[in-house]
C-alpha cells in the first residue's frame, strides 16, 4: 500500500500548512508546561514545527522520511537539538519512548486493520500519566471507508480504545470536501483529545 511518491506529493502540498486544530488545542490544555512529544504520521511535519516553536522536543515519527527536511529547514539551530525523527510504519512500530504528548493528526487511519489494536496500545503505552492523546480518526462513513488497507473507527469505538483516558474533547464531523490534492471526497472524521489518568 505505501507508495512513497504520493506521500511526497501530499507533504509538498501541505507543508505550509497551519497546524492542526487538536495539536493546538492540546498546548492550551498543558497551559505552560512543557515537555516531549511525539507526532506520528508527522508529513511536512507542520504540527511538529509548531510544538518546536512551543519549546516541545519532538520525535516525529513516519514512514515517509521526506517531510522530515522540511521540519529542519524551518528550526533554528538552537531549536533543531529539540528534534528528532524515526522512518518506520505503523505496522512495524513495537514501542515508542515515554511521552507527554502523542499527535497524531490525520494519520492513525492509515494503519491496516490487523495492526491497528497493536498500534494504538504503542501509543497509549508511551504516554505518562497527565500525559495527552490529540488526534483524528475516520468514522464509518468515510469515503475511504471501504478501503480494506485503512482503519475505521464509529465515535463510541474512539470512547472506548481511550476509556482509561478523561475525555477533555471530543467531536465526529461529518461533510463533503476536498483532499489535499483537490479530489472530492465525503469526510467523517472524529477528532480527540484525552489526558491519561
Amino acid at each position: 500500500m505505501y507508495d512513497n511518491e504520493k506521500w511526497k506529493k501530499y507533504n509538498e502540498l501541505t507543508k505550509n500548512s497551519p497546524p492542526r486544530q487538536m495539536v493546538v488545542k492540546a498546548v492550551e490544555l498543558f497551559g505552560d508546561f512543557v515537555g516531549n512529544a511525539i507526532d506520528i504520521g508527522s508529513g511536512a511535519g507542520n504540527d511538529s514545527i509548531y510544538l518546536i516553536n512551543y519549546n516541545w522536543n519532538v520525535l516525529a515519527v513516519d514512514k515517509s522520511s521526506n517531510g522530515f527536511d522540511n521540519i529542519k529547514n524551518n528550526l533554528s539551530n538552537e531549536q533543531k537539538i529539540k528534534f528528532s525523527s524515526k522512518q518506520i510504519t505503523f505496522e512495524e512500530l513495537d514501542v515508542l519512548p515515554k511521552c507527554d504528548l502523542i499527535n497524531s493528526s490525520f494519520s492513525i487511519p492509515f494503519c491496516q486493520p490487523a495492526y491497528f489494536n497493536k498500534f494504538l496500545d504503542v501509543i497509549k503505552n508511551s504516554i505518562s500519566v497527565n500525559g495527552r492523546f490529540a488526534g483524528n480518526f475516520f468514522g464509518k462513513n468515510d469515503g475511504w471507508s471501504k478501503s480494506d488497507q485503512m482503519s475505521f473507527c464509529s465515535i463510541e469505538d474512539v470512547r472506548n480504545i481511550f476509556s482509561d483516558f478523561e475525555v477533555e474533547f471530543i467531536e465526529e464531523k461529518e461533510y463533503d470536501g476536498k483532499t489535499a490534492a483537490g479530489n472530492d471526497k465525503h469526510w467523517n472524521i472524529i477528532n480527540l483529545v484525552a489526558r491519561k489518568k
